[in-house]
């Protein structure tokens, strides 16, 4: 009976030991992924020039062009469906790039549409107020330009 029970316990001890020993592999194992985690949350957080993403640059380069391009428009009796043509273009164009600048950029992102929003709404109405889409055209080819060199 007592070499029963001492193989009982000398089993219990060492399923005891086992169990301690597996979980102190596992509490090293969450550390290292936890160290891994915070590395790709800092390398994420640093702020990517725009030369390091071409497709923030060829975005806002392209939207800076339909500006441009809508400036051109607004100097002769413009015709509001070229207008709001130009305008649905430049929401796509900024579309493919918006999410990225937000996310890397927030402060700028946010002063960007301040003024490319309402640009945007303006040139798709029927009734062209061309003095108020001038103004806005002014506004946010200055910020994005800002942009374009501060992310360089």
């Amino acid at each position: 009976m007592k070499t029963s029970h001492i193989c009982i316990l000398l089993l219990a001890v060492g399923t005891l030991i086992s169990v301690t020993a597996c979980n102190g592999l596992n509490e090293t194992q969450q550390q290292i992924q936890t160290k891994q985690d915070q590395t790709r949350v800092r390398e994420e957080a640093k702020p990517v020039s725009a030369s390091q993403s071409p497709a923030i640059n060829a975005g806002v380069k392209g939207v800076i062009q339909l500006i441009g391009e809508l400036e051109r428009q607004l100097q002769n009796n413009p015709k509001p469906s070229v207008v709001n043509e130009i305008g649905k273009k430049m929401a796509e164009k900024w579309d493919l790039v918006e999410k990225e600048v937000e996310k890397r950029y927030p402060d700028d992102y946010k002063k960007i549409e301040e003024s490319l929003y309402p640009l945007i709404a303006e040139a798709g109405k029927q009734q062209l107020d061309v003095s108020k889409i001038k103004a806005l055209n002014i506004e946010a080819r200055q910020k994005l330009e800002k942009f374009l060199d501060k992310a360089q």
